[in-house]
């Protein structure tokens, strides 16, 4: 394909979620010369913020939290006659159901280009029930032939190498969404008061019980640290995610003094709470690769993170942080005294920290990588 200017459509669950994990990718392609469209569906106004960067958005349903084949079909069906009506040269999809039916319905379409982001494998991948194989069928249907597959870390690509789900030759590595590490760095930290902070939603599966466990047993000795859980609620033992925390759980582990709960935050607002953090802490059982470890590296912390894919990649054990046993709050506890008790450790870190970000996951370094996956290269 040549580098003349391209329509490409990005595809995810949410306006949120395109937004704030791809506007670096979005401004990078608009700076290029290409044409874009965002296809998503819209919980919170931001066709408007697309519109404003120049991406033309087309909001659609998709039942992103539940297994309704109907709704499913109906997604993959709209896409379909979206994808035939617009004719992007490049269809990129972000997050399960958008690869899934997004896929299927580009290829019918005959979309010249197809491009996958596999994001992170959830809850579904956890266990091996009759949702896992389920899905697992499904992304063989969805990958298989032309598309693209990029994946976030090395070990989620080599598992769907080799349970047969991925070619090698259709699939590599892109560490991430990138960030802006000249728009994001480092400012003066007065350390009158120490703070670690836990960023994600309130999922079982992102390590809530322990980093509170761990947070509980470190202000036995040190009081005076504040631990801070930012993120939005996900609806406590709902059908859809089962790893959802209930309300009435966070709220008792915030009425015991300690940790508070801010909920979901703006990012410029949760860039500036990152200023006034020591540490960021991230005990996750799974993922893609976290962007909130990615900005606290950017923003020059010390990282604290559970031994599994995604975390690996943001975390060199030793150097800009730990990487502990996960569901281990006893491990994550004994590192943070190790921390805490070490300001210069975490100072050292920090840099590190800051040095990795610059280095490995800034966003033009990243954009070149997804041209090169669409075919493209910079104008």
């Amino acid at each position: 394909m040549s580098p003349s200017k391209r329509t490409i459509a990005l595809v995810g669950n949410t306006g949120f979620s395109l937004y704030h994990f791809r506007r670096h990718l979005v401004r990078g392609l608009l700076e290029r010369g290409h044409s874009l469209v965002a296809i998503f569906q819209d919980e919170g106004g931001f066709a408007e913020r697309f519109r404003e960067m120049g991406v033309t958005p087309h909001c659609i349903r998709i039942d992103h939290k539940g297994m309704n084949p109907v709704a499913d079909a109906h997604m993959a069906w709209t896409l379909w006659r979206l994808y035939r009506r617009l004719r992007p040269d490049v269809a990129h999809h972000f997050t399960i159901k958008p690869v899934l039916y997004g896929s299927m319905a580009a290829k019918l379409a005959r979309v010249p280009v197809v491009a996958n982001t596999i994001t992170g494998l959830g809850y579904a991948f956890e266990q091996d029930n009759a949702l896992q194989k389920v899905v697992r069928v499904l992304y063989r249907l969805a990958l298989h032939g032309p598309p693209r597959v990029i994946f976030q870390n090395r070990d989620d690509m080599r598992l769907f190498v080799q349970r047969g789900l991925a070619r090698p030759d259709q699939s590599r590595v892109i560490l991430g969404s990138g960030v802006d590490t000249l728009a994001l760095s480092p400012a003066p930290r007065p350390h009158a008061r120490r703070r670690v902070i836990f960023i994600g939603r309130m999922l079982w599966s992102k390590g809530v019980r322990e980093f509170v466990e761990a947070a509980q047993s470190v202000k036995l000795s040190h009081p005076e640290v504040k631990f801070t859980m930012v993120g939005g609620y996900s609806g406590g033992g709902s059908a859809s995610n089962p790893q959802a925390v209930p309300r009435q759980w966070i709220d008792q582990a915030v009425a015991s003094g300690a940790v508070e709960w801010l909920g979901a935050m703006e990012h410029d607002q949760l860039m500036d709470l990152l200023d006034a953090c020591d540490v960021c802490v991230l005990p996750s059982y799974r993922e893609g690769l976290p962007m909130t470890l990615i900005e606290a590296a950017a923003k020059g912390k010390a990282l604290i993170a559970a031994d599994v894919p995604g975390c690996r990649e943001a975390v060199r054990h030793g150097e800009n942080g730990f990487l502990v046993p996960p569901r281990d709050a006893k491990a994550l506890t004994d590192c943070l005294h190790g921390l805490l008790d070490d300001p210069g450790l975490v100072a050292a870190m920090g840099s590190a920290s800051r040095r990795l970000a610059v280095e490995t996951f800034d966003a033009r370094a990243i954009i070149e990588q997804t041209l090169a996956v669409y075919g493209l290269r910079k104008s």
